[in-house]
């Protein structure tokens, strides 16, 4: 969808790998149908463990008339460096589920790197 409005997510393709939320209901919340033992939280399909935080960016636009031949420049952006935080100093650590004391969101924190790019068209 984002590539029809000439937009990218900083992750490319969604990868459910690269999960932004890790967490479980518990046995204390309301909807126990839906509760999951500690043991299983890694492996219950329960377990709300996805990619669903995102920095999207333009992925280029028309920044003016080009040469004779008629092309024209095109401008953007493209993710250098893109980086979760679950931790609260800067680091992810893929296998905690959070919210926690130290981190008290239950979506990390992600951090993107945009760099310009410009090419003809």
């Amino acid at each position: 969808h984002l590539s029809s409005l000439g937009l990218a997510s900083c992750w490319g393709a969604a990868d459910p790998r690269v999960h932004t939320t890790y967490n479980a209901r518990t046995f204390l919340q309301p909807q126990l149908n839906k509760a999951v033992r500690m043991a299983d939280r890694a492996t219950s399909p329960l377990t709300d463990r996805h990619p669903k935080d995102h920095v999207v960016f333009s992925r280029g636009y028309v920044a003016g008339a080009g040469a004779r031949s008629g092309s024209r420049a095109m401008a953007g952006f493209r993710a250098k460096l893109v980086s979760r935080d679950n931790s609260g100093d800067g680091t992810f650590l893929p296998d905690a589920p959070f919210p926690t004391l130290r981190f008290p969101s239950d979506h990390a924190a992600v951090c993107a790197e945009l760099e310009p790019v410009r090419f003809e068209r």
